[in-house]
Order: structure tokens, then sequence, then C-alpha cells
């Protein structure tokens, strides 16, 4: 295997990890807004309506008030993994772009 076959699979390494995390981050924000808006309209809604939960592929009834708290916990963890994520795309970023430097990439577009 030649040296520019060897960069080229670490290019295209670099690149799936970056949009791997990006694909993971656009999910989880999409989520993180399903969450704030059933937990928006829960506020408003009497604490002991009937509502039903998607858990593993069956419906689970429970009161408004019940799953509220719920809803709030799961949000808090979405916006945490969200950063989580971020944090580990810029640090690939960085990662790639350094090598880039170091290796002296240059994109040719033909």
């Amino acid at each position: 295997m030649s040296v520019n076959e060897i960069l080229q699979q670490r290019y295209n390494k670099y690149q799936e990890t970056i949009t791997e995390l990006s694909g993971k981050i656009n999910e989880l924000k999409q989520d993180e807004e399903e969450h704030r808006i059933v937990i928006k309209t829960l506020e408003v809604t009497p604490k002991g309506r009937r509502c039903f939960r998607m858990v593993g592929g069956a419906l689970v009834e429970h009161t408004a008030g019940e799953q509220l708290p719920v809803l709030k916990e799961k949000l808090k963890n979405l916006s945490a993994a969200i950063g989580t994520i971020s944090k580990e795309l810029q640090k690939v970023g960085e990662e790639f772009e350094a090598w880039k430097k170091e290796k002296n990439i240059k994109i040719v577009k033909k």
C-alpha cells in the first residue's frame, strides 16, 4: 500500500467520523426539540390527565403529572449528550486540521 493510499484512508476515516458525529448531534437536537414541545404542552395540561408514552415499542399509560419530571430529566440528559458529542466533534475537527497541516494535505478538486 502506497503512502498516498494510507493518507487517503486516514483522511476518509476523519471525514467519516466527523459526519457521524454531526449526524448524531442533529438527531439528538431534533429529539431535544420534540421533548421541549411535549414538556411545554404537558405544563399546561391538567396533572391528572391520562397520557401515553412509547417505551420499547409499547404504549405505556401514565398521567401528565407523572410524565413531566421524567421528560424534564430526559431533556437534561439529551442536552448533556449534545454537549459531550459537540466537544468530541470539536476535538476530532482540531485533530483533523492538525493532521492535515502536519502531513501537508491539500484538497484537490477534479
